[in-house]
């Protein structure tokens, strides 16, 4: 398996994962998309997404920690540790792992995009 050099995803929060015909699209706060051609997801740890809104305080969250990429043979994995911290503040750390045939960094410029506020702090045991 060999590391490949990509888009620097972590600190981001992830909003939603959509599935298009055999593609699935990584959709993330800032407006930025990757789209993983002929996508197949390896492991999903946690089913939920919380989409953070810098609107409401304590909106929870799913956000990047790390992510690596990665060549096996014909097809490109993309590593995700994530975050999920609910408006709680109850927090679980979880693995994505998806799988395709390409992938590509999709970016939307907004002109009055709102600057994120909140860090990530690690679950504590």
């Amino acid at each position: 398996m060999q590391k490949a050099r990509g888009k620097r995803v972590h600190g981001n929060f992830l909003t939603d994962i959509i599935f298009e015909n055999e593609d699935i699209y990584i959709l993330f706060d800032d407006g930025e998309k990757l789209l993983i051609k002929n996508g197949e997801i390896l492991e999903r740890e946690e089913e939920k997404l919380f989409a953070w809104n810098a609107d409401i305080p304590n909106s929870g969250w799913s956000m990047v920690i790390a992510a690596e990429l990665y060549r096996t043979d014909k097809k490109f994995e993309i590593h995700f540790l994530m975050e999920n911290r609910n408006e709680y503040e109850h927090c679980k750390i979880w693995y994505l792992t998806i799988q395709g045939t390409d992938i590509q960094e999709i970016i939307f410029y907004h002109v009055h995009s709102k600057v994120k506020s909140r860090k990530s702090e690690f679950c504590q045991a």
